[in-house]
């Protein structure tokens, strides 16, 4: 999920899909509202299916998204100080790009 500051209260929200879609749907009023869901929905679809594949997805001047492969290991449960083996598995990682770090810090 996104998140978004409100200007007025200065409280982080949260941007959901619905969110996303509504804010899509007012930037193109030509398309009806049940184009838009789909289009974004394809968008995160086609974004997820290459993460899966392993592929990388750059999105230019956004970043670029990563699947990494992290090997198995022993641990600790941080609750009860047992050790546990903590299962090999993928993870995504997002490195930004610089034109939106500088997006970001513009406000500062």
């Amino acid at each position: 999920m996104l998140q978004r500051v409100d200007s007025q209260t200065r409280e982080l929200q949260t941007i959901t899909r619905a969110g996303l879609r509504r804010a899509v749907y007012h930037r193109i009023p030509r398309l009806s509202r049940a184009e838009v869901g789909r289009l974004v929905d394809l968008v995160f679809s086609e974004i997820v299916d290459a993460l899966r594949q392993g592929e990388t997805v750059g999105l230019r001047s956004f970043g670029k998204f990563t699947v990494r492969e992290k090997r198995a290991r022993p641990g600790r449960n941080p609750r009860t100080r047992k050790p546990a083996e903590i299962v090999a598995r993928r993870v995504i990682q997002f490195k930004p790009s610089i034109e939106l770090v500088r997006e970001i810090n513009r406000e500062l």
